[in-house]
């Protein structure tokens, strides 16, 4: 099964993500709001605590998507950089 790490579940991201698990993709999804995270979890995403469990969640090489505002963009990487391994992918889909 394919899985990725989703990190930010705004209007945008919960659309990403509600189309990706359409298409049998397993998330493991967070954001700072929790009801956006509880949201996801009732779409079928895991609903985590932190975008280190994020990473922690997910099998290396490990795919995760950044849909954050360009403001916090630099904050969650330095969340999730020092988790990840060689081979992990990060893809900031907000710019």
């Amino acid at each position: 099964m394919k899985k990725i790490g989703y990190i930010g579940l705004g209007k945008m991201g919960r659309n990403m993500v509600e189309r990706l698990l359409g298409k049998g993709w397993s998330i493991v999804a967070y954001d700072a709001l929790p009801a956006n995270v509880a949201l996801a979890a009732e779409l079928g995403a895991e609903g985590v605590v932190s975008p280190q469990a994020v990473v922690e969640h997910l099998s290396s090489p490990r795919l995760i998507w950044i849909m954050v505002p360009h403001q916090a963009v630099d904050e969650v990487l330095a969340q999730v950089t020092p988790y990840l391994q060689a081979g992990d992918t990060v893809v900031d889909g907000g710019n």
